[in-house]
């Protein structure tokens, strides 16, 4: 029998004892603390994952990290409230049975290419979705923690065990823009459609429960909660992937206390009324306490949404897809020296490796020889880049085809000679490939809003105030407290740097004690929604200085660019837009004198006007002292034919 079989037994056993349970605490008047519930919620399906392909199904070319959907659940169960208190506490127990529909859908465009037309492109963008549904029978085990305190709040916490009665996705890449093109291989806007049941689906998913109930309503035996709930998925739905789904739900409950049954007490002798004393009214004492947050009053369990802005440092520079070999070795020559903090940290070994990682596409992988070596080395390093493709996901290894190539070095000049031991990486369809190095230097974030929390409170004139204080608490920890009726809170500064970007409930309690000594305390939980709302990023700081921007690169003794980067083409683009000028910097190696290499560098600058397509005020030269890399090693040339850029205001 499967462990879902498995399980579904034991869900329907469950039932069974649980309407017996009902059946008897009906018929015997000492079962009192029995309570029967009924509920209705709607899920907010958070989908937490890292994955690109599913079993059964072709890769899907993306990374799918997460998903949001919203969906109806069901359920009844019985809760039986213990008669004995514990560290002050009164507690219950509640067995629940939950039909839940945990359906999200995946929808992430990405960046697959670009469509150049003479001096312009434009970004083709495809829109990748996954769409699950997924229908579950759940359990729910749970302990209800009911605190002695004049609000009519629970609080639980418990396990649920789901077995998928649907388990079905749809699939699907849609061309999103622009809108005048079609995809090469299916001539439409559509490709890789699929449907069908999930694959190595989990048969059943373990959750961890969190929940709080607040009765708004007593009528008899009946109690109505509004109930908010957030179910922390364990288990991966499949479980060869890294795929959980978490729950948040807010519902209503209703639940019926069976009642005792009824007693005819026996009537005391009738004795004469003794005459009662009247007592002195005593005046009920209360407050006022306010909170506003942007002109708006705020009610208890609200939520506040904090915009965040995200900012990187990166170094980022592009590399191409090549691999360099020592002479008469497999041993790949990647060593080289920055003479600046541009570009130290790129490592051409993990740079091609990540392309290994994430390609899914038909590769050419051309290696040379030179004459000066045997050609059995071919397969030496052949292997050498298999071992690479294989550390990296062995899975797509039949995705690469060899070449072999054999270079005469003889008409070569001798100081680059070792450019030749090189193995070269395109595309089946000859499209280029150019890779990219990305180092995050530093990030921060930075709120544009006041995020201020005005407070006041305000005691009736016939009542003799003696002490207030107001604290706010996180986790049992007071981190902001005084005793002015009036004041703010700054969310920012005073609790959101203590928790992080995920909503934190922020407790806060007001106390006022008048001249008599009666007190009257008021509390109200705030959930702070910190969330990037936006991100920037600038490239290669060094020091004091502004971005330096690596446009392209150019081959030996060329001024013709042989890879240039669109980002940073994009980046430049933009700026000139907004008036702004630039400064061009172009770059050579050490091979050849210095007037021939000043011409190179020259014609190598005008080179980037052209791409660029600039006016004589756009732009200035400036034509370096000094080289970027060293020229000893043939990473080191191949990254200084280059032309960099940088603002010039």
């Amino acid at each position: 029998m499967s462990l879902g079989r498995k399980v579904k037994h034991i869900l329907l056993v469950a039932l069974a004892i649980t309407l017996s349970q009902i059946g008897y605490a009906q018929t015997d008047a000492a079962k009192t603390n029995w309570h029967i519930s009924a509920a209705a919620f709607l899920n907010t399906n958070i989908y937490s994952s890292n994955f690109a392909d599913l079993p059964g199904y072709e890769s899907c070319c993306t990374n799918y990290t997460s998903a949001v959907g919203f969906a109806p659940a069901f359920g009844a169960g019985l809760q039986y409230a213990f008669p004995e208190q514990f560290l002050g506490l009164n507690y219950s127990y509640m067995i629940r049975f939950l039909y839940s529909d945990i359906s999200a859908k995946y929808s992430i465009d990405e960046h697959i290419g670009n469509n150049i037309t003479g001096n312009s492109y434009q970004k083709i963008i495809s829109n990748f979705i996954l769409d699950a549904n997924i229908k579950t029978l759940a359990i729910e085990n749970s302990i209800i923690i009911s605190p002695k305190i004049e609000i009519p709040i629970d609080f639980n916490v418990g396990l649920q065990v789901a077995v998928p009665m649907t388990k079905d996705i749809f699939k699907v890449e849609r061309l999103k823009s622009p809108s005048n093109l079609t995809y090469t291989d299916t001539g439409s806007r559509e490709r890789a459609k699929q449907s069908g049941e999930l694959v190595d689906a989990s048969s059943a998913l373990l959750s961890v429960l969190l929940g709080a109930r607040y009765k708004v309503a007593q009528f008899d035996n009946f109690a109505v909660y509004p109930e908010l709930q957030f179910a922390l998925g364990l288990s991966n739905i499949v479980s060869s992937r890294q795929w959980k789904s978490s729950v948040a739900r807010a519902g209503v409950s209703l639940s019926y206390n069976i009642p005792k049954k009824e007693i005819v007490p026996i009537a005391p002798p009738i004795n004469p009324p003794m005459p009662q004393m009247e007592l002195p009214q005593i005046e009920e004492f209360d407050f006022t306490q306010k909170y506003i947050y942007a002109d708006v009053e705020l009610r208890d369990s609200i939520e506040i949404p904090i915009p965040l802005f995200k900012h990187y440092v990166l170094d980022y520079l592009i590399y191409p897809p090549v691999l360099f070999f020592k002479k008469g070795s497999d041993e790949l020559n990647h060593s080289y020296s920055a003479n600046t903090d541009f570009g130290k940290n790129i490592d051409p070994t993990s740079v091609i490796s990540k392309f290994f990682k994430d390609n899914r596409k038909d590769v050419v992988i051309t290696i040379n020889t030179t004459n000066d070596e045997p050609d059995a080395l071919f397969e030496k390093r052949k292997n050498k880049i298999l071992e690479l493709i294989r550390k990296a996901d062995e899975r797509f290894e039949s995705k690469y085809t060899f070449e072999h190539n054999k270079v005469d070095i003889s008409k070569m000049k001798d100081a680059i000679t070792d450019e030749a031991r090189v193995a070269s990486i395109r595309n089946v369809d000859s499209m280029s490939i150019l890779l990219n190095s990305t180092v995050i230097k530093s990030e921060s974030s930075n709120s544009s809003n006041r995020n201020v929390i005005f407070f006041k409170a305000s005691v009736p004139q016939e009542f003799e105030l003696s002490s207030y204080k107001l604290s706010c608490v996180y986790e049992g920890k007071e981190l902001y407290s005084t005793t002015d009726l009036n004041g703010r809170i700054n969310l920012i500064d005073d609790y959101f740097l203590h928790n992080g970007i995920q909503k934190t409930p922020l407790s806060v309690t007001s106390s006022a004690t008048i001249s008599d000594g009666r007190t009257k305390t008021k509390a109200i939980t705030i959930m702070l929604a910190p969330y990037y709302a936006n991100a920037s990023s600038v490239f290669n700081i060094e020091g004091g200085e502004g971005e330096k921007l690596f446009l392209g690169m150019f081959d030996y003794d060329s001024y013709k660019f042989k890879y240039f980067d669109k980002i940073v083409f994009g980046k430049v683009r933009d700026r000139l837009a907004r008036g702004k000028r630039i400064r061009i910097i172009p770059y050579t190696d050490n091979i050849g004198g210095k007037v021939y290499n000043l011409k190179l560098a020259e014609k190598r600058a005008e080179a980037a006007v052209n791409l660029l397509e600039l006016s004589p005020e756009q732009y200035e030269i400036k034509y370096p002292n000094s080289y970027l890399f060293d020229n000893k090693s043939p990473v080191g040339r191949m990254l200084n034919r280059s032309v960099i850029i940088e603002y010039a205001d």
